[in-house]
């Protein structure tokens, strides 16, 4: 049932749902390779392909709507904001610290029998991270190589040698049908950004090779990345999806697309290291799971797993956190929505609908439209119900705020904040914007109705 009374500050609260992952019982030596390494890389590679987004998008906004460049934009920079979060909680030198001294801990509890084990998985984990180090070259240059961030030209390229490689040792046909379908998903970029794309993606392989890597001479033939970049953009089939499907089904290796001899030559350097990257989190996952069986061993559930996409029940209560000087209060209402609005004008990303902004007189602004408290979500939450002590839904978590990035390894309630939209607001935009009162009675009484006008009878003066 839908709590139509709402919550107050203080209230307890609970999260029914499937946190997809943390890493809070991750060893030292993993944290500090996420710090120095992991994090840092993916923030530096986001940034320069969010960049070019970006201005592109303020340059050309009709372009950028066409090919829903904002939409990718917004991802990549909510993916930079969760990554900075997490990289300022791992600077934190109190987190560090507190996960050597559980580390120190699980192997003074531990039984005669088990300490050699968890010695060993400590020392193994560590190798493992040493073995990663080596390998950081590769991963700067192929940051994002085989993923949907990538440029066109080369993502395209690479499932195209893929499908033609398995083509020739003769894969079974729905093999090849699945790689297909994948090579074919991909949606275009604009010439320009295709091109900052190649670019970057040059850059990235110079830098992290070096210019006297036989691979990038073979590349680039005297080229500079900005040349290369600009030829493939303006000459390769591959940056058009109808054309790239005909180069595809005619056999891409046999093509005289210039791409061919660009991706010939990289594609088997990037297979074997992501066999080598495969290899070395396989073995981290198995000592992992080592490790967690002989801390379940010493400590029984005492100690929670971390998320897994399995059912987990938080519990928190409504609270309000100081914020930049300030305190940031336990609810926002509608008038917050509309305060966005005339402060930064229609234009903005602030914008509102038509039928928001001539909402007819009973709607009321005051209504809490969203809520914060303190359980401990993940991503996976997204959806979750929030519910009180009767279990009536108050809200649903859409996010957390800013300072609960950190929780990703540790887990506080000083600031770190769980965010819902309240029931309230929910409802109260379903009655008086949306007009939708058959819904508003569905969940506030449990009953259908077949019309509108029974609806509005029985609604009115209830609410």
């Amino acid at each position: 049932p839908w709590s139509q009374a709402g919550t107050e500050e203080g209230d307890p609260v609970f999260v029914v749902g499937n946190p997809g992952s943390t890493s809070r019982l991750t060893t030292v030596s993993q944290l500090r390779f996420e710090r120095d390494v992991t994090l840092p890389l993916q923030l530096d590679a986001l940034t320069r392909r969010a960049d070019v987004l970006e201005q592109y998008t303020e340059a050309h906004p009709d372009s950028a709507e066409q090919y829903d460049l904002r939409n990718t934009y917004f991802s990549m920079a909510n993916s930079i904001k969760a990554n900075r979060g997490q990289l300022d909680g791992l600077k934190d030198p109190q987190l560090i610290a507190r996960r050597q001294a559980a580390q120190e801990e699980l192997l003074a509890q531990a039984p005669d029998s088990l300490k050699p084990e968890v010695r060993e998985v400590l020392q193994s984990v560590r190798e493992v991270q040493q073995s990663k180090q080596a390998l950081t070259p590769r991963a700067e240059a192929f940051a994002f190589f085989g993923t949907e961030l990538g440029a066109r030209v080369f993502l395209r390229g690479l499932y195209g040698y893929f499908y033609s490689v398995l083509k020739q040792r003769g894969a079974p046909a729905d093999r090849l049908e699945e790689i297909k379908e994948q090579a074919l998903g991909f949606d275009d970029w604009p010439q320009a950004v295709e091109e900052a794309f190649l670019r970057i993606r040059l850059r990235e392989l110079r830098d992290a090779l070096g210019t006297d890597d036989p691979t990038l001479r073979r590349v680039l033939q005297g080229r500079t990345p900005a040349g290369l970049a600009a030829d493939l953009a303006a000459n390769s089939a591959l940056t058009d999806s109808a054309s790239y499907a005909q180069v595809l089904e005619e056999g891409y290796l046999q093509s005289d697309d210039p791409s061919v001899p660009i991706i010939d030559a990289l594609a088997p350097l990037y297979f074997q290291f992501a066999e080598q990257q495969q290899g070395l989190q396989s073995r981290e996952d198995n000592l992992n799971a080592r490790l967690a069986r002989v801390r379940f061993a010493v400590y029984g559930p005492s100690v929670p797993p971390d998320a897994s996409f399995s059912p987990r029940l938080a519990d928190g209560v409504v609270q309000g956190y100081t914020f930049n000087g300030t305190r940031a209060p336990a609810f926002t209402t509608f008038f917050g929505l509309f305060n966005h609005y005339y402060a930064y004008g229609d234009d903005s990303a602030w914008d509102l609908p038509d039928r928001w902004l001539n909402s007819p007189d009973t709607f009321d602004r005051s209504t809490p439209l969203n809520l914060v408290t303190t359980n401990d979500i993940t991503g996976g939450n997204s959806g979750s119900p929030l519910l009180n002590e009767d279990l009536e839904l108050v809200g649903l978590i859409f996010d957390s705020n800013i300072e609960a990035l950190p929780n990703q390894y540790l887990y506080t309630d000083r600031v770190a904040r769980a965010v819902s939209v309240d029931a309230r607001g929910i409802l109260e935009a379903l009655d008086d914007v949306y007009d939708a009162d058959r819904l508003v009675l569905e969940l506030t009484t449990g009953r259908q109705v077949s019309t509108e006008a029974e609806a509005d009878a029985m609604t009115a003066g209830t609410r």
